[in-house]
């Protein structure tokens, strides 16, 4: 085994960490989900506060927590989530690629929190980081995963809107909601036209 000041440890431990959570996705296994937890929170120990992969590391470790809230329903474990998720897009360049996936993700763990505690900050958190993933999506370089991505972007801001809107009835909530849906079925063939259109319609989301 690697010891704990090789460098390539902390990479091999999260790597294994993701691993494991993938392997509890498929099969459900308690003690893959608490060994991908337990190797994640090493993994960030060893790690540096600039370290490249301490991004992915970090919602590594929150998608984790994020599985075992699910599974437990306890409350501490989706305050980790979302504390980890907002360390990764706190270091995440505003120019970095991926970051509308960092967006995504937090948005997910405020909603989480929002169904179970009924927090409208949590919601309206949740709608603003996920027009934000959206509307980054929008830059991105035209190939088959941007278009992909674009369309998950697309459904999630749909549905954020529409849980707003089942709360507090604004008809602007449902309206960019269905927008979203559209532009959605439109795919690949979604042009710069209707992009701008939809961007300035989600503007005051």
């Amino acid at each position: 085994m690697c010891p704990d000041d090789d460098v390539d440890r902390q990479e091999i431990l999260w790597r294994f960490s993701a691993a494991l959570r993938f392997d509890y996705e498929f099969n459900g296994g308690i003690e893959e989900l608490e060994e991908a937890r337990q190797l994640g929170e090493r993994a960030i120990a060893l790690q540096t506060f600039d370290h490249i992969h301490r991004p992915r590391c970090l919602a590594n470790l929150a998608n984790v927590c994020a599985e075992r809230g699910d599974r437990f329903g306890r409350n501490e474990d989706t305050e980790r989530e979302i504390a980890l998720h907002g360390m990764a897009l706190s270091l995440v360049s505003l120019n970095h690629p991926r970051r509308y996936t960092f967006l995504m993700e937090l948005s997910s763990a405020f909603m989480t929190r929002y169904k179970r505690q009924g927090s409208m900050n949590d919601l309206d958190e949740a709608v603003q980081l996920q027009v934000h993933a959206l509307e980054i999506s929008f830059c991105l370089p035209d190939s088959p995963k941007s278009r992909l991505d674009r369309i998950a972007c697309l459904n999630n801001a749909a549905l954020t809107l529409e849980w707003r809107y089942r709360e507090l009835g604004k008809d602007e909530d449902i309206k960019k909601s269905i927008s979203c849906k559209r532009a959605a079925l439109q795919g690949p063939i979604l042009d710069n036209l209707s992009r701008a259109l939809l961007s300035e319609n989600l503007a005051r989301a």
